[in-house]
C-alpha cells in the first residue's frame, strides 16, 4: 500500500454557460514527499506568484503564511523582467527561455506540475481567439510537460473568461487534453 498524505483542497465552483452553478468537493492523496518536501515543476511562472503560494513562508498585509512542504525544483518563463523578479524573490532555478525549447531540458520527474498558461486569447479584453490563438494555445506546452514529468498532481490556472459561453469549446478542449495527458 502506498504511503500517502491526504489533502482536502476545498470546493470547486463552476458556473456553466447556462448560468447553472455546480460545486465539486475535491480531495486527493499525494504520496509522501521525497524527503520532507514535494518536488514542483512550474511552467509559465511569471514573477512567481503561484510558486510563492505553493512555497508559503511569507507575510503580506498583516497575515503570515506558514512554510508549506513544496520545493520548486525548476521553473520557466519567457519574459526577462519577470525572470529577474523571480530570481530575486523566489530563487535562481528559473529558466528564461521559450517554453517549447525549455521542455527539452525540464526535469523528467516531479510530484507536482503547476502553471498559469497565457490568457490573452481568452481574456474578456482579448481578441477572442480562444485556445486556437498563438498565446493561449501554449496550454499545449503544459500538456507536453505533464506527459514528460508525469506528476501525481497538476494545477492549471487561467482567467474566468475561459468559463464564458464564447469560450465553451476552448474550455472543453483544454479539459479533454488535460484529462488525456494525465491518463497513464
Amino acid at each position: 500500500m502506498l504511503n500517502t498524505q491526504r489533502a482536502r483542497l476545498g470546493t470547486l465552483t463552476v458556473q456553466t454557460a447556462r448560468k447553472r452553478t455546480e460545486q465539486h468537493a475535491f480531495t486527493f492523496a499525494l504520496p509522501k514527499p521525497h524527503g520532507k518536501e514535494f518536488r514542483v515543476v512550474s511552467m509559465f511562472s511569471g514573477c512567481g506568484g503561484m510558486d510563492l503560494g505553493f512555497l508559503g513562508g511569507f507575510r503580506v498585509f498583516g497575515r503570515t503564511y506558514d512554510r508549506l512542504p513544496f520545493r520548486i525544483i525548476w521553473a520557466n518563463e519567457l519574459n526577462p523582467a519577470a525572470c529577474r523578479t523571480y530570481r530575486r524573490n523566489i530563487g535562481p532555478h528559473i529558466s528564461c527561455d521559450d517554453v517549447w525549447d525549455a521542455l527539452g531540458y525540464m526535469p523528467t520527474r516531479a510530484d507536482v506540475l503547476i502553471g498559469g498558461f497565457p490568457c490573452q486569447d481568452i481574456s474578456v479584453n482579448g481578441k477572442g481567439a480562444g485556445v486556437s490563438g498563438k498565446r493561449s494555445g501554449l496550454y499545449r506546452a503544459m500538456i507536453e510537460g505533464i506527459k514528460r514529468v508525469q506528476p501525481t498532481v497538476f494545477v492549471a490556472e487561467n482567467v474566468k473568461g475561459l468559463l464564458m459561453k464564447a469560450h465553451e469549446q476552448s474550455l472543453r478542449q483544454v479539459l479533454n487534453d488535460l484529462v488525456h495527458s494525465a491518463t497513464r
